[in-house]
């Protein structure tokens, strides 16, 4: 059995490595494009820690996978997250103590000092230290196409149809597969013709900036923050600093999301400013932007695509694909090896609505106190 899997992302490169693991000669369909920027050559991807129950279930079993075969390509860091303790916030709070991810919690208001930061917590909000996987997404693509027996077909998928045809430009080289996995953003999706209806995703800016800091000397010179108060996160490392947030700039074409917002850079460091006092000292040298896309309810879409037998979805993930794409990879090599089903929180063939969430990511859904499934 032949796979080819279109997207060369982390959730492309997830699909490929499950896939080859269950049996199928697997092919990736990579175009490489963005100015060269994209998933696979950033240090990213926060594994949890808020997410609605089903999909921290999901986090949980990825950073299983990630400790247990690919460990080159994992760093622990502590974190500080920061929340307001809702309903849907406890129950992960008490999920992740549960499987010794996270320890002390504290209370505001206050300064604190936690995993090297110094915090300024208002009152109602909770600090919690807990462990976290970071990610580097370079090395995980080189272990999967070294190791895995994975081939990369260097190109952009321009056409696939339901018969497993993909062609690939330039050169209009046709490969076919027993299955497509298309494993791609709203922006290739969009252009692959004859697979209609498509689902409704919608595409935006993905932005970060990079800081210079001071030397970070605590837990290993690694330390990451996420606020979902604020709504913010950074990762430090020595003295750089990885600061990104969940402002929502839907964009119509790839293009348009290749250049930052002047303004997102301000409102990160306003951000840092109320958070971590000691930020006024932190110089952005890089701001880097890059599309993502989402379902309009924001969970991944995972199966087959309606009407079409030999084409299935692995996207959607918006940012998220680190924390899920390792689990549901097995999901979906299990439905394509045994017919298991997929799980109805994520399936491709879920009734879609529109939440109106911005940012559309699964991690929201908490504003609303709904869970999934």
């Amino acid at each position: 059995m032949k796979a080819i899997v279109v997207g060369g992302g982390v959730s492309g490169l997830m699909a490929s490595w499950a896939l080859a693991r269950s049996g199928f000669k697997v092919a990736i369909v990579d175009g490489r494009r963005f100015h060269g920027l994209d998933a696979t050559t950033l240090t990213a991807g926060i594994v949890t820690p808020l997410m609605p129950p089903p999909f921290a279930q999901i986090a949980l079993e990825s950073l299983r996978i990630y400790e247990r075969h690919f460990p080159e390509a994992c760093e622990r860091y502590k974190l500080a997250w920061i929340s307001l303790q809702r309903p849907c916030e406890r129950e992960i709070l008490a999920l992740l103590r549960r499987h010794g991810v996270v320890g002390e919690t504290l209370e505001g208001p206050g300064i604190f000092d936690l995993a090297g930061f110094n915090l300024v917590l208002r009152e109602g909000e909770t600090l919690a230290e807990a462990s976290t996987l970071v990610v580097d997404s370079g090395l995980l693509r080189s272990h999967v196409l070294s190791d895995s027996g994975v081939e990369l077909v260097e190109g952009l998928a321009s056409k696939v149809d339901c018969e497993g045809r993909v062609m690939v430009e330039p050169g209009s080289r046709v490969l076919k597969g027993d299955v497509v996995v298309l494993a791609t953003g709203a922006w290739t999706l969009g252009t692959l013709a004859g697979l209609q209806p498509l689902p409704r995703l919608r595409m935006y800016k993905c932005e970060a900036v990079f800081m210079r800091t001071a030397p970070y000397k605590g837990h290993g010179g690694r330390a990451a923050l996420v606020d979902d108060v604020l709504d913010f996160y950074v990762l430090v490392r020595g003295g750089e600093a990885l600061v990104g947030d969940g402002a929502y700039v839907e964009v119509g074409s790839p293009e348009e999301a290749a250049n930052p917002e002047p303004a997102t850079v301000e409102a990160l460091s306003e951000k840092l400013l109320a958070r971590i006092p000691g930020s006024s000292e932190w110089r952005v040298y890089k701001a880097y932007s890059a599309p993502c896309s989402s379902c309009e309810d924001t969970r991944p879409l995972v199966g087959p695509l309606s009407g079409c037998e030999r084409v299935v979805l692995f996207t959607g993930f918006n940012g998220v694909g680190v924390s899920l794409a390792p689990a549901l990879s097995y999901a979906l090599a299990r439905h394509l090896t045994s017919g298991s089903p997929i799980p109805g929180e994520v399936s491709s063939l879920r009734d879609i609505e529109d939440l109106g969430l911005r940012p559309p990511e699964p991690t929201r859904l908490c504003d609303l106190e709904v869970l999934p499934g």
